[in-house]
């Protein structure tokens, strides 16, 4: 429900302004929601942009961090959405710091989206590069 007034108001703000709100536009707007409830710990809006057969293990994953990780700064650096604009590849910079170490790292992350019927999904998540985190999956290894 806070989701679909996010995307309510964001459209009749850009309709009143004589824009108009495309699906990039709903794509941003999705992404911010889904990585903010990740930065903020509003794990319950984060999972519902995922796949249905997705969220339990998304949510075992970042309860058990709850208490321990802080993210201190999430920007979304790139985003690049297929022609066909049914799916799109987007980069997260994260700075993070485990509360009982007390040192800030760094990781980059990739998400890919995938428009499925009418709704956009976060279908994967894989660390890029930087310090790893239990949270996002590791890159697969380059066979030798």
């Amino acid at each position: 429900m806070a989701r679909l007034l996010v995307v309510l108001a964001l459209g009749s703000t850009l309709a009143a302004c004589g824009g108009t709100f495309t699906k990039t536009d709903e794509l941003r707007t999705l992404i911010d929601e889904y990585n903010n409830g990740v930065r903020w710990g509003r794990l319950d809006q984060s999972a519902v942009l995922l796949p249905p057969e997705d969220r339990e293990r998304f949510l075992a994953r970042h309860t058990g961090l709850e208490e321990k990780l802080e993210i201190l700064d999430l920007d979304i650096t790139g985003m690049d959405i297929a022609h066909s604009k049914e799916s799109a590849e987007v980069t997260i910079d994260l700075s993070w710091v485990l509360r009982d170490r007390g040192v800030v790292e760094k990781t980059v992350v990739v998400e890919s989206w995938r428009r499925r019927g009418s709704q956009w999904q976060m279908v994967k998540e894989v660390r890029l590069r930087g310090a790893p985190l239990t949270l996002y999956d590791d890159p697969p290894k380059a066979k030798e």
